[in-house]
């Protein structure tokens, strides 16, 4: 997975995620690059963007590049804090396809789950 932040934002981001049906938490590694990176792999991950992240093409952007271990298929969320403010997305997965998912609350429904 990739997070980007704009170019000069100097607030900690603290990722983390779920199941939405059991609870489980995801697991995230920092290292996307690393192939044995699972050994770092936690519940979450802290992004310090004050230390060198990558930049995009454009240079408005710096990325931070990482792996999310999905348990199997299901729906899940991923949940973005910093100080502040926040953002999250829902999304299901199902064998090699993840796509974004919608929560109906007036009918309590979700579109793919």
């Amino acid at each position: 997975m990739s997070v980007f932040t704009r170019h000069g934002f100097g607030q900690t981001i603290t990722l983390t995620g779920h199941d939405l049906t059991t609870g489980y938490s995801l697991w995230l590694s920092p290292d996307a690059n690393n192939p044995g990176s699972i050994a770092e792999a936690a519940p979450l991950a802290t992004i310090d963007p004050t230390h060198g992240l990558a930049h995009s093409r454009d240079a408005r952007w710096e990325v931070w590049s990482g792996v999310l271990y999905l348990p199997g298929a299901g729906c899940y969320i991923v949940q973005a804090n910093w100080p502040g403010s926040a953002w999250s997305i829902d999304f299901a997965a199902a064998g090699d396809l993840v796509r974004p998912i919608f929560y109906d609350r007036n009918s309590n429904d979700w579109s793919t789950c």
